[in-house]
């Protein structure tokens, strides 16, 4: 995470990147500041449509926990 509190996201399988720049709570932004790089745990993202290629976290949770389609498995790196 940058000094501005973004951070990039790379989808487990290495096809997709997302720009973090917005979180819909305190405590999902510093999960996600807790990680560990290559961390792999799963997130649910709402575009941010008015900021390019910008993404907001709405959600964090371990990824053998997921079953849902919507969630993204991504590795946490800077």
């Amino acid at each position: 995470m940058n000094s501005h509190g973004a951070l990039r996201l790379s989808a487990a399988d290495g096809q997709r990147t997302f720009q973090i720049v917005d979180y819909a709570t305190d405590d999902l932004r510093v999960a996600l500041a807790d990680g560990v790089d290559g961390e792999t745990v799963t997130v649910r993202l709402v575009a941010l449509g008015s900021r390019g290629d910008a993404w907001r976290v709405v959600a964090v949770e371990p990824t053998e926990q997921s079953d849902r389609v919507s969630h993204i498995p991504v590795n946490i790196g800077d």
